[in-house]
C-alpha cells in the first residue's frame, strides 16, 4: 500500500513538471511592473480641433484609464480596460467608453522605450505615425 501511494505521488510530480515545461510559468500574460504609471502625450493632430492630449493611466492591478482631451471645450473622452504583457509589449485592451461598454472591445499595442511607450502597428486608430506617451509619474 505504501508503495502504491509513493507511486501515485511520484507520477503527479512528474506530471506536474511536465505541464509546467510545456506551459510555462503561466505569468507570460501578467503584467509587468515596468508598464506601470502614468503616461502623457504631446499634442497630437486631430481632424476636427486644433489637437488632442492623451493621458494614460496604467494601474498595477491591470487595469487603465485612458482620457483623450480635444482641446476643444467638450469633455474630455474616457476610456478603460485592461492590460497584460506579450512577448515584452503591452497589449490594451478598451472595453469602455465614457461609462458605456464597447459592443466590440478595441484592442492595441504599445511598446516601452526608455521612458516613453509607442504603439505598434495600429494605424487605422492613430494614423501611420503612431502615438508616442511620455511617463510623467509612477
Amino acid at each position: 500500500m505504501l508503495l502504491r501511494l509513493v507511486v501515485v505521488v511520484v507520477a503527479a510530480f512528474v506530471l506536474a513538471i511536465g505541464v509546467y515545461l510545456v506551459t510555462g510559468t503561466g505569468t507570460e500574460d501578467a503584467p509587468e511592473t515596468s508598464y506601470v504609471g502614468t503616461y502623457r502625450s504631446a499634442l497630437l493632430p486631430a481632424a476636427s480641433s486644433p489637437g488632442r492630449i492623451i493621458m494614460l493611466e496604467v494601474k498595477q492591478d491591470g487595469t487603465f484609464i485612458m482620457k483623450t482631451d480635444f482641446q476643444n471645450g467638450e469633455p474630455v473622452i474616457q476610456q478603460e480596460g485592461q492590460w497584460v504583457t506579450d512577448a515584452g509589449a503591452m497589449v490594451v485592451t478598451i472595453s469602455t467608453t465614457n461609462g458605456n461598454l464597447l459592443f466590440r472591445p478595441v484592442r492595441f499595442s504599445l511598446v516601452m522605450e526608455g521612458s516613453v511607450i509607442k504603439t505598434v502597428g495600429s494605424p487605422e486608430l492613430f494614423g501611420s505615425e503612431g502615438i508616442t506617451l511620455t511617463k510623467s509619474g509612477p
